[in-house]
């Protein structure tokens, strides 16, 4: 998956609480930037397994998450069976990079594209989605108050 707002994307590699790696330091995200040169309109169905090399395409909008998201995909061929990532593919790897996003930064990040309109309620325009946000920002605000009223009676 990938978005053509690079907010979405940052919205992505924050979204979660930071997971720890096994010597229990937290785990950075990471937004990756694909600057394709050519997109294509997959309009005849062709099995993904069979493509001989690896295509960018935009879906139908039939979604309202595709939308919401500004979705594009990758469909990938398989290199003796497996995944072949992007990055590691000689005629992307120029058009490709990586930026790391530091696991201290997740929550202010989080917060900040909130101002902006990218949220849970908007990315997943669905009850679910309205949900999930109302709870983010109900347990974020409860969070932050416990921790305030720690501090000030310490």
């Amino acid at each position: 998956d990938w978005s053509t707002n690079p907010l979405v994307a940052l919205w992505f590699a924050v979204r979660d609480t930071p997971s720890k790696s096994e010597n229990g330091s937290l785990v950075d995200g990471v937004v990756w930037v694909f600057e394709s040169m050519r997109s294509y309109h997959i309009e005849e169905k062709v099995h993904p397994f069979e493509i001989e090399s690896i295509k960018v395409f935009s879906p139908a909008h039939s979604s309202k998450r595709i939308v919401a998201q500004s979705g594009w995909f990758t469909c990938h061929n398989l290199v003796d069976g497996k995944f072949f990532p992007l990055e590691n593919n000689s005629i992307y790897q120029k058009q490709i990079s990586k930026i790391i996003i530091a696991s201290e930064a997740f929550s202010r990040l989080k917060n900040e594209l909130d101002l902006f309109g990218i949220s849970y309620r908007t990315l997943f325009p669905d009850l679910v989605g309205v949900c999930t946000h109302i709870g983010w920002k109900h347990l974020s605000e409860l969070e932050h108050s416990r921790q305030f009223y720690e501090f000030q009676f310490r």
